[in-house]
């Protein structure tokens, strides 16, 4: 009984026996469903999403790098970051806001890799996400100049799916995997906490150095799907650590200062996230301005030019973009 390999981020499916002639379409296609559920690959898609809603990336472009006959994956990402900090009565009050989109290409050489020839099938697929979320919660005075704050978060993302398939298992792959794997759509619920933990600066010559520790849960909530494979609540976790740098510079615009920024950091996440999303995490060396908009631009504060490498395993990514303190 030949059997073929279906293998997609965060999916791994070697249960279809093509050659059992008892098995229908519908048959072979609630294998392919079950095996979907079974290997969390919803988690994959509730993962890419979240990039919708990062408040410490302005954009970017990420490569998830494979050998030439396996699948490789480049995502990209565009988003509108913006912080706030107020005082309410004697407790300070910190918020964050995510708008963006996501788009990733996933280029599988072969779907059914190591079967018969006859139903080999090359796929490129897309994925595009549209996110927002808001978060704000109180920060507390830990003592030592460190800052501790939790945050709720509530949102919503959508997730479509498509792909372009060619080679002679072409027809077979697109009635088995329409609507299931490919060719679908999800709109989530997200809502979680994040948890900061940060100094308020030390001075080093004229530099001064800050430190920060961030975690986020995240749970995404199937509002709407095309098919009980995406019908999946996922939860996720991460983890960043960071210390950033800044100085003055001798520049001025419209009498605000302008200064430098400087910062290395890691992000990491659980493991079936990584293991959806086929990386765990990456380091990051950015770098960057920051403009005085206090009285000199309507609502904002501040105003920043940022750019930014990451290098993780089998991943290289950079991002340049624009930042907003209100």
């Amino acid at each position: 009984m030949p059997k073929s390999s279906l293998v997609l981020p965060g999916f791994a499916f070697t249960s279809l026996a093509l050659a059992l002639p008892a098995q229908t379409l519908d048959d072979l296609r609630d294998q392919l469903r079950d095996a979907a559920r079974g290997s969390r690959y919803s988690l994959f898609a509730a993962g890419f999403s979240s990039f919708t809603e990062e408040t410490e990336l302005s954009g970017g472009r990420f490569r998830i790098e494979a050998p030439a006959d396996q699948a490789s994956m480049e995502i990209k990402v565009m988003t509108l970051p913006l912080h706030r900090e107020w005082q309410m009565g004697e407790r300070r009050w910190l918020g964050e806001l995510g708008l963006g989109r996501a788009t990733a290409h996933y280029d599988v050489p072969n779907l059914w890799a190591g079967s018969d020839p006859g139903i080999a099938t090359r796929a490129d697929a897309e994925y595009e996400a549209l996110g927002a979320i808001a978060s704000a919660g109180p920060a507390f005075d830990c003592g030592g100049g460190v800052e501790c704050a939790v945050l709720g978060a509530f949102g919503i993302a959508h997730v479509e799916s498509d792909a372009r398939y060619s080679g002679p298992g072409s027809a077979l792959s697109s009635a088995l995997l329409d609507g299931i794997v490919f060719h679908w759509d999800v709109t989530y619920a997200v809502y979680g906490a994040t948890v900061l933990l940060r100094h308020e600066g030390w001075h080093w010559g004229e530099v001064r150095v800050m430190p920060q520790l961030r975690y986020e849960l995240r749970v995404f909530d199937p509002l709407q799907v095309d098919d009980v494979a995406q019908d999946e609540r996922n939860t996720m976790h991460s983890a960043v650590a960071r210390i950033g740098w800044e100085g003055a510079t001798d520049w001025v615009v419209r009498g605000g200062g302008v200064r430098w920024v400087a910062d290395v950091g890691g992000k990491l996440f659980d493991r079936r996230t990584a293991d959806a999303l086929e990386f765990g995490g990456y380091v990051e060396f950015g770098a960057g301005l920051r403009w005085d908009a206090v009285d000199r631009l309507p609502l904002l504060s501040a105003v920043g030019l940022d750019g930014a490498v990451f290098v993780g395993d089998d991943l290289f990514g950079w991002t340049v973009g624009f930042s907003c303190a209100f």
